[in-house]
Formats: structure tokens, sequence, C-alpha cells
């Protein structure tokens, strides 16, 4: 997939994991996000959604979640930033432990 490429080539991938990278051409891109929120039980705040389509954009915006349009190499440093300012909030610091508890709880 282009987009696991492009996360490794802009150093991306020690941000995200690959199992979080979907790419879907063939449908509603509003309807994924909502059945990606509910599948990683998160609000869109600690989300990130990047592209270069109005669909993303929209989408994005509809279910408040951070969106980075991509028109350039450029708009990568943007990313990245956001991407370190997620990750360091106490909200998906919260949420990330909590996964993890129950990831524990549940042998996984």
């Amino acid at each position: 997939c282009s987009a696991l490429a492009k996360l490794r080539l802009f150093g991306l991938s020690q941000y995200v994991s690959a199992r979080n990278v979907y790419h879907a051409i063939d449908f509603n891109k509003e309807d994924i996000f909502v059945a990606l929120l509910r599948k990683e039980r998160v609000p869109g705040s600690v989300c990130l959604s990047c592209g270069d389509g109005r669909e993303e954009e929209h989408a994005s915006a509809a279910l408040d979640i951070p969106f980075i349009k991509i028109r350039s190499g450029k708009d990568i440093c943007s990313v990245r930033k956001r991407l370190e300012e997620l990750i360091s909030q106490p909200a998906t610091k919260k949420i990330k432990e909590e996964k993890e508890r129950s990831a524990l709880a549940h042998g996984e």
C-alpha cells in the first residue's frame, strides 16, 4: 500500500502502526471513520486524519477529527508535529493506558 510506504519514507512509522492506516477509495470516508472510532473506542479529538481529498476533510470535520491537508512533502512536518502533540496529550495517554490494561485483563 502506498500509504504504508509514505509512512516509512517520511519517518512517520514511529508514530503510526501499520494496522491503523486505512486506504478506502470505494467507500464513504465518514462511514469508515465512524467505524474506526467505534472499533478503537476513542473520540475523534485524539485521532488525526490527513490526505489530499475533500471527502477526507469533510468527514474529519463532521466527526471532530483533526485534519491536515497534504499538498506537498512540506505538509509532512505538520503531520509529525501534530502527532507528537496528540501523543503527549493527557487524554491520549489515558486512553492508551486503559487499552493496555484491558488487553492485559483479556490476555492479549
